[in-house]
């Protein structure tokens, strides 16, 4: 698999970094070990997959198609959401359900998918689940 991405580091107190993406091709990459936390939102073939990714104690295998569009939103270490156990995303991978089109089920509430320029604002200024420092 091969993937087209850029990444930039975030100014919010929440977020490590950023990382947007294409895959050019099919296949598969190895992912390393993570100790942090991401929301992960893919699109492929029109359709959207939100995803919370726990840390990974070991690396494992990551594939996707070509032409998937993927957002890539690492959390630094210690932030947390109180409603999201760390416990319970250890070594997993969740989807989150979708709402419509360009929305995804959280905590109850419809959440607009967030995008590359926009994802400070998505983390920051939502008073309904703010992230909390552990």
């Amino acid at each position: 698999m091969s993937i087209i991405y850029e990444e930039r580091l975030s100014d919010s107190p929440y977020v490590e970094t950023i990382t947007q993406g294409r895959t050019a091709s099919d296949g598969s990459t190895i992912r390393p070990a993570e100790i942090s936390w991401h929301m992960v939102f893919v699109r492929v073939k029109g359709r959207a997959h939100p995803l919370v990714v726990g840390p990974l104690t070991t690396a494992g295998v990551a594939s996707w198609g070509e032409g998937a569009e993927i957002l890539w939103i690492k959390f630094k270490l210690g932030v947390f959401m109180p409603h999201l156990s760390t416990r319970t995303l250890l070594d997993m991978e969740t989807r989150l359900p979708g709402a419509a089109s360009n929305s995804f089920w959280l905590k109850g509430s419809a959440w607009q998918f967030p995008d590359y320029e926009n994802v400070e604002t998505f983390v920051n200024s939502n008073r309904k689940i703010p992230p909390s420092r552990g």
